[in-house]
């Protein structure tokens, strides 16, 4: 689909560039710029994306301090000994 979205783009530029009477070289830099700004959106929503996850796990990082803050002596304890095991078996 995303192939025929291409040619069929790529077909109108062309036609357009012959119907204006500009030589057919300048396709290619249209179609250039076209792809130019396909990906840039594209990597503009990746990076927002990377941002918003990193706020999510900061957001669960300072929930999880607060829970342990409110938690006694031993549970608090515990709950590190439980992260600790987690992490070494993680790596």
């Amino acid at each position: 689909m995303i192939i025929t979205l291409l040619a069929f783009i790529g077909f109108v530029v062309f036609a357009g560039v012959l119907w204006v009477g500009w030589p057919w070289w300048v396709c290619i830099f249209i179609v250039a710029g076209i792809i130019g700004i396909l990906l840039g959106v594209w990597l503009l929503k990746k990076i927002l994306l990377r941002k918003r996850e990193q706020q999510f796990v900061s957001q669960i990082i300072e929930q999880d301090n607060a829970a342990m803050e409110s938690r006694d002596q031993q549970s608090r304890e515990m709950s590190r000994e439980m992260q600790e095991n987690g992490n070494r078996h993680r790596r």
